[in-house]
């Protein structure tokens, strides 16, 4: 059973006893069957509160050496420490903020010094981290995974390890990510362009996508399984779970708050809710697909749909947007045209 908790004190109380895991993602869970986070890490995070203004140090290439990773060490605007009792993590924090993120030294490959984080973010070890990334307060992403380019990642947000995102995917708040899952991979076959233009609803997706600064939309409060793989050119709503080995096709959408069960599999263009019926009759899954059929549950859902296209229009309203940055922090907003970086 996994439930979700808006109230952050809540959970400081309730798991202090039970199950720290997830002291940072707001998610309690009946069974403390799940150990996402090794307990080494859990002791990193308490750290990372602790750091006191003056153990921070200016980067350069002079400091370097092997402790640092390059291109940190290569951005004056940012300042690192190292801790004598935590030595496979660097920390770090932009010149005059209070945002701190810890990065383990062993093999995470840091890809850009323009990456953007609040306060609390986790990076494990043999992480690849790509360009123009932001990582939302207490974002976690586990050992051995990967973030590309342009990606945004929300509050509280936990990435699983072995997990890959790719380029322009988008992670609202409090997302638990399972390991081994594969998110915003390219579909392996073209799809039938008469399937899209005969479905209103699927162009409208369609075309919504192509005008938004990213190629994949999560919303907030998921959780899913392991081993799962979500193609690009997709929308998934808030408060789903999905249990292992799903795979969601390309232009596939899926609305709020269903349970889904293991090997689920959404296909291309198809419109997926009310799960209900799934664990009612899993013969549905096989006789009527995982289409929504009635017009009015079809309607309904390209009304929520829009709506959560306008709010990204109205956060990222440039195409070419990669971030729009809190100001609290004294960031700048970039654009990235034609491989090259301007900026406004």
């Amino acid at each position: 059973m996994l439930t979700l908790s808006k109230n952050e004190n809540d959970l400081f109380h309730s798991c202090e006893n039970i199950n720290q895991h997830f002291l940072r993602h707001r998610l309690i869970l009946e069974k403390d069957n799940y150990n996402f986070i090794p307990r080494s890490y859990l002791d990193v995070l308490k750290y990372m509160k602790s750091i006191i203004p003056d153990k921070w140090q200016k980067t350069n290439i002079k400091n370097c050496k092997d402790r640092i990773h390059l291109k940190m060490a290569q951005n004056n605007e940012i300042e690192y420490h190292i801790s004598p009792k935590y030595r496979d993590f660097v920390f770090y924090r932009r010149t005059n903020t209070n945002m701190v993120i810890g990065i383990h030294i062993n093999n995470a490959k840091i890809c850009s010094s323009n990456i953007y984080w609040e306060d609390g973010v986790l990076i494990g070890k043999n992480c690849s981290i790509g360009h123009y990334i932001y990582f939302g307060k207490n974002v976690t992403v586990s050992d051995f995974s990967t973030i590309n380019n342009n990606s945004y990642i929300g509050e509280g947000s936990f990435i699983g390890s072995n997990s890959v995102l790719k380029y322009k995917t988008y992670i609202g708040n409090y997302n638990i990510i399972d390991k081994n899952n594969k998110i915003g991979l390219f579909f392996d076959q073209a799809i039938d362009k008469n399937i899209i233009d005969d479905d209103k609803n699927v162009k409208y997706l369609a075309d919504e996508l192509k005008k938004s600064p990213f190629f994949l939309i999560i919303c907030d409060q998921n959780f899913f399984g392991k081993d799962g793989i979500i193609e690009i050119n997709t929308l998934i709503m808030s408060k789903n779970i999905f249990d292992s080995k799903y795979i969601i096709k390309s232009l596939a959408t899926i609305s709020d708050s269903n349970s889904f069960p293991r090997y689920f599999k959404a296909s291309e263009c198809s419109f997926n809710g009310y799960s209900r019926k799934y664990r009612e009759n899993l013969d549905f899954l096989s006789k009527r697909r995982d289409y929504m059929g009635k017009d009015d549950e079809r309607n309904l859902l390209v009304i929520e749909t829009k709506n959560i296209f306008h709010e990204v229009h109205k956060k990222f309203n440039e195409k070419n947007t990669i971030v729009y940055l809190p100001k609290k922090l004294r960031y700048k907003k970039y654009y990235c045209g034609n491989n090259r970086e301007q900026e406004v």
